[in-house]
């Protein structure tokens, strides 16, 4: 049986997948097609397990039809073709320093877990962009 926490990642999980294919106008950001039902992935740029400080940041989250998908993981040259072509969004995730205040990043440190209360404050700031992005 699930925690409330665990639920709670899930949910996060779900919505900040929804809010990301929302940004990218549910398109593949690989090779452009328009993405629906199965065909709608989306994956992180750094992994969720190894960046939880980083895991709900909608930059380090991009949209992408079923086959770019695979290709995102079993390709060497996923993270250089990113890098490329989101220059700007590469630079944020890499950079040590960030001003805190205007992302939806949490303040924690990745190798403490989050409380309840932690993952709902992320999941309402996640609520509140979809409503911005929804179309």
């Amino acid at each position: 049986m699930k925690t409330e926490r665990r639920k709670m990642m899930d949910k996060l999980d779900l919505l900040c997948g929804k809010v990301r294919k929302e940004i990218d106008d549910w398109q593949c950001q690989r090779c452009g097609k328009p993405v629906t039902g199965r065909n709608a992935h989306w994956s992180h740029i750094f992994a969720k397990g190894t960046h939880i400080n980083i895991r709900w940041d909608l930059n380090n989250c991009i949209t992408l039809c079923f086959t770019c998908h695979r290709w995102w993981h079993d390709e060497s040259e996923g993270k250089a073709w990113f890098k490329n072509k989101y220059l700007a969004r590469w630079a944020y995730l890499n950079c040590p320093v960030v001003d805190w205040d205007d992302v939806l990043r949490p303040r924690y440190n990745s190798t403490n877990k989050l409380s309840v209360d932690n993952l709902k404050v992320i999941y309402e700031a996640l609520k509140k962009k979809y409503k911005e992005v929804a179309k």
